[in-house]
């Protein structure tokens, strides 16, 4: 019995309604047909009598369509009706909402996610000798991933600021040169010959650090002195200082000369 009512509760209503309908059609016709007669019938001729027992046949079948309803509600429960609201995606930690956020130190802070998801990534340092090395596994899938683009922009090995930068950080100049070369070749060996990937030198002071994908700007701005750690900025893209440092970054890019792989002795020997 279970059985058929089951089968019973998932036949749509719209097809009980037209067995019904068939039904009384039926019905009405051939008792009018049987009123047009002579004799004996066991059929009602008065048109109100036909109609009473089309309403009473209605009736019966509203009831008997409530029991099965009752029932088929217990042996198939309903679905809540509730919508359960779709989850959201954690917001990256790593970029402000919006406008800009300022940090105290850039100790902590994790660069994986603008490495290993941005579709263009641009970076700006002295010479990159701590951080390239740092992220070089994560440099070696991104260079090894199609469809994205990575730019990075050093001072070059004959950049006239060089004789500043390091007074200020009190190296040798072949140093520092060796320090740039050497973050060119990690960047050369783990870049496939196919990768939307290039590394450039420029001559100009360099005020801050960059690292600009297509939703964030994060700035290492640089003291006067050489200092342990250094403030950071996180900008959002939304922000128009996010725009300014993009454009700041294209000029830059667009200025900026290849750094030839042969190693060098001495910033004055390469042109």
């Amino acid at each position: 019995m279970s059985a058929i009512f089951r089968i019973l509760a998932r036949t749509p209503p719209w097809i009980y309604f037209v067995i019904l309908g068939l039904t009384l059609v039926v019905f009405a016709h051939v008792s009018f047909t049987y009123s047009n007669t002579s004799g004996p019938s066991v059929m009602p001729r008065d048109p109100r009598d036909i109609a009473m027992l089309v309403l009473g046949g209605l009736l019966i079948c509203a009831a008997i369509a409530l029991v099965f309803l009752d029932h088929s509600s217990k042996v198939i429960p309903s679905s809540p009706t509730t919508s359960t609201p779709l989850a959201k995606e954690p917001p990256d930690p790593t970029i402000p909402s919006t406008g800009v956020e300022v940090r105290t130190s850039f100790h902590g802070f994790s660069y994986e996610d603008l490495i290993r998801d941005s579709k263009e990534l641009t970076v700006v340092l002295n010479d990159g000798r701590s951080w390239i090395p740092a992220h070089r596994e994560l440099l070696r899938t991104r260079l090894a991933t199609a469809g994205v683009v990575t730019r990075v922009c050093l001072l070059h090995p004959a950049s006239p600021y060089l004789t500043l930068l390091v007074h200020k950080n009190g190296k040798d100049l072949a140093v520092q040169v060796k320090e740039i070369r050497g973050s060119v070749s990690i960047l050369n060996s783990e870049a496939p010959a196919w990768a939307d990937f290039e590394v450039r030198g420029h001559d100009r002071p360099s005020p801050y650090c960059l690292y600009l994908t297509e939703k964030l700007a994060v700035v290492t701005p640089y003291f006067f002195f050489e200092a342990g750690s250094l403030p950071m900025l996180l900008i959002a893209g939304d922000s128009a200082l996010y725009g300014e440092h993009r454009t700041d970054a294209r000029k830059l890019l667009a200025e900026a000369r290849p750094i030839l792989p042969e190693p060098i002795t001495s910033a004055k020997t390469d042109a």
